[in-house]
């Protein structure tokens, strides 16, 4: 696992445009509810995990925070199209919106979030190890299916 440290900067940054994200997509979209955490506080590490994805790899992020057609969170120099994944739990899994079936995306990277909002980029796995009824869990807070994909699939990712 590899551990990416943010400037206070930084983390400053991805806060406000999480910030500008959720109210701009709140305001043209109905909420995905998965956990009973804030919704702001979601979109704010759903920036900071996609922040440091590019900041390790030296990748373009995207600042805008338009609603958009929820395409990829991040594009590799090779064309695959990445959605990155938070988690604020130690040890947490990796879990994905069961509307994910209908994307295209060709892989998914887990983040755990530390207190400070530095990340440990945990692991990567393809769509074909996600994007199974294997891994269909249901949220408790809306009984709605999600993909909840363990630890154990994922590969270390450099």
């Amino acid at each position: 696992m590899i551990k990416v440290l943010l400037t206070d900067t930084e983390v400053e940054l991805c806060e406000i445009i999480g910030q500008m994200r959720n109210i701009k997509t709140s305001q043209k979209c109905a909420e995905q509810i998965q956990s009973n955490r804030d919704p702001i506080r979601i979109s704010i590490d759903g920036v900071l995990s996609e922040y440091i994805i590019a900041k390790h790899k030296g990748w373009f992020f995207d600042l805008n925070c338009d609603v958009r057609k929820f395409g990829a969170d991040l594009t590799t120099t090779t064309g695959h199209l990445i959605d990155v994944k938070s988690t604020r739990t130690v040890g947490g899994d990796m879990n994905i919106r069961h509307t994910h079936k209908n994307k295209s995306y060709d892989y998914y990277i887990l983040v755990e979030l530390d207190e400070m909002h530095n990340g440990t980029i945990v692991g990567i796995a393809s769509r074909a190890i996600c994007i199974t009824d294997e891994n269909i869990a249901k949220s408790p807070y809306t009984n709605e299916p999600f993909y909840k994909v363990p630890r154990s699939k994922l590969k270390p990712w450099q």
